[in-house]
Order: structure tokens, then C-alpha cells, then sequence
């Protein structure tokens, strides 16, 4: 679970972020939660950006490619 900042509040209208991670290893949590973080970090300053040129499409589906690539990272380490 994560708290949208209070900068990116106006942005993105989501005060948490809850997200499962389909594991039951720690190792591979950790994995999945830190690029789900990034992923959050480059959505935000995305839709911050976008926002000032009046389209948040493109961040969105960036986003969500970002957030498969979390997903698709351990399955291609095996």
C-alpha cells in the first residue's frame, strides 16, 4: 500500500494505492514493490507533465506498461 504525495494529489485523485503482488516470497515482493514504485514515480511526474499540456492518456497507458513490466520481470528471471 502506498499514499499518493500531496503534491501529485491534484493529479492523480487516488489517496492509496493497494496492490497485490501475486507472491508468497519475500524476495520476489520486494522486487515487484520497488518497480511498482517506480512505476508510480514516473506516473506522477508523467500526469504532472501531461496535465500542463492538457492529455493524461499517454501517461496512463505508460503506466500500465510499467506496471506489467514489474509482473513480466521475475517471470523472465526463472
Amino acid at each position: 500500500m502506498r499514499r499518493v504525495p500531496h503534491r501529485y494529489a491534484e493529479v492523480d485523485k487516488r489517496r492509496l494505492i493497494k496492490s497485490a503482488l501475486k507472491t508468497s516470497s519475500r524476495e520476489v515482493a520486494r522486487a515487484r514493490r520497488d518497480s511498482l514504485a517506480e512505476a508510480d514515480d514516473l506516473y506522477w511526474s508523467s500526469l504532472a507533465t501531461s496535465r500542463a499540456k492538457g492529455s493524461n492518456a499517454s501517461a496512463l497507458s505508460r503506466y500500465r506498461a510499467a506496471k506489467a513490466r514489474a509482473f513480466a520481470r521475475e517471470a523472465l528471471s526463472r
